[in-house]
């Protein structure tokens, strides 16, 4: 995965911490980790956040890699292709549209 981020020249083993996904709008990221991914129940608070979904995942958008907007951290990793989140709402363009 981290061969596949443009622009990235080497990688480390580890949770990634969190760092700017796209230059020009400075998004930061939260990895997902595997007690996030299997929450069984997430709060009922709307803190929007973007879900960041794999460069494995087959999925239409006008920019890689695709996105869902979802209410929480928690729904965003909640998702079994997200593999990190960032706050607010997605970037149109990134916006998954057959998910």
């Amino acid at each position: 995965m981290a061969c596949k981020v443009e622009g990235a020249v080497r990688y480390t083993f580890g949770k990634c911490t969190e760092r700017p996904i796209h230059k020009e709008k400075q998004l930061k990221f939260t990895a997902c980790d595997s007690n996030s991914k299997n929450a069984e129940v997430c709060p009922l608070v709307f803190e929007q956040k973007c879900a960041w979904l794999s460069e494995n995942v087959n999925c239409q958008s006008d920019k890689k890699p695709c996105a869902v907007n979802t209410s929480n951290s928690c729904e965003a990793c909640r998702i079994k292709e997200a593999v990190n989140f960032s706050d607010g709402e997605c970037p149109k363009e990134n916006v998954a549209k057959d998910l």
